[in-house]
């Protein structure tokens, strides 16, 4: 099974478990259309909660759960807006269900949604490319996007950059390559010199002797 009808079974699981519960009609109505696979409809039933009451935090978890199954129906190419609009409505219902002290079954589920939002994209780029051999540049091209689509599903994620700089490298675009493995460094938790020694290489590759003084230099500061 794909890793996106995973996801939609997942989501789809996490809706039915919630379902049933009374409460506020416009919420029901987005949990419906969910299932229903209307997420235009569960998106508006949502928004209509919020201007009644603009701290609603299951409001915006339905806004980011529907976001992220749009996110599926599109083109990989056509994805990140998507991907960045279920974050944002996911992270802030996180905030508004942390502020009331709600611990709820959705606000327990919004980790193990922008998980998956990540996961579907990291692996579908793993997937595409050989990294013992050459790659058609189209496929470089596709997986990089998918990365890329991880990276904004989550931006913390140091590992996501260390393949992007990767798939960039292989796909000759040495600045987006060095670019993507100082931000591996910049978000990882752990320092590991063997980001700080890809890096310096990128740097040689490109001429920039400069660089790799630095860099090495932060590596054992």
């Amino acid at each position: 099974m794909k890793s996106y009808t995973k996801m939609a079974v997942l989501a789809l699981f996490l809706v039915g478990f919630i379902a049933g519960c009374g409460g506020d009609p416009n919420i029901e109505s987005a949990k419906l259309n969910i299932r229903n696979k209307d997420y235009n409809k569960a998106i508006e039933s949502a928004q209509t909660a919020l201007e009644a009451n603009p701290q609603n935090a299951e409001a915006y978890y339905y806004i980011g759960l529907a976001y992220s199954e749009k996110a599926l129906l599109q083109n990989v190419f056509e994805r990140e807006e998507f991907i960045a609009k279920s974050r944002e409505n996911l992270l802030k219902s996180k905030e508004l269900f942390d502020e009331q002290a709600l611990n709820t079954s959705e606000r327990r589920n919004i980790p193990v949604l922008i998980d998956f939002m990540w996961r579907v994209e990291y692996n579908e780029a793993i997937e595409l490319v050989d990294f013992e051999h050459d790659n058609h540049p189209d496929t470089l091209a596709l997986a990089i996007r998918h990365m890329e689509n991880a990276a904004t599903a989550n931006p913390d994620s140091a590992m996501t950059y260390d393949v992007l700089g990767e798939l960039h490298f292989r796909n000759n675009d040495l600045p987006k390559a060095i670019s993507a493995v100082q931000k591996s460094i910049d978000v990882a938790l752990e320092e590991e010199l063997s980001r700080y020694y890809r890096l310096a290489y990128f740097y040689q590759q490109a001429g920039e002797p400069n660089n790799i003084i630095d860099i090495m230099t932060q590596a054992y500061n």
